[in-house]
């Protein structure tokens, strides 16, 4: 995930969201917003699919962090706390 600066990150004013819903809006504002400049100020009047490929690019990397740096460490600790669901001792190789 490309990082922003700190100094680069005092320039945005972010609404926090109550729940999914209101974050998934705010997401989709985001996008619209974004779209919305790169058709009114590129040199062409349309959205390309490069534009929409680097949305989508970008939602999938924001998924994959919060996966990563979020998600994944609490499932780590949840299993530590309450042992793994899946037995895999022996799946990928004769052993550990």
């Amino acid at each position: 995930m490309p990082y922003i600066t700190q100094k680069d990150r005092e320039k945005f004013a972010i609404p926090v969201p109550e729940n999914g819903g209101e974050l998934q809006y705010l997401i989709a504002e985001m996008i619209q917003n974004m779209l919305q400049f790169r058709r009114l100020s590129g040199d062409n009047s349309c959205i390309r699919y490069k534009d929409l490929e680097e949305v989508m690019g970008a939602l999938n990397g924001a998924n994959q962090e919060f996966y990563r740096l979020v998600v994944a460490p609490y499932e780590d600790r949840k299993s530590v706390e309450n042992g793994n669901v899946y037995d895999t001792y022996g799946w990928f190789t004769d052993s550990y």
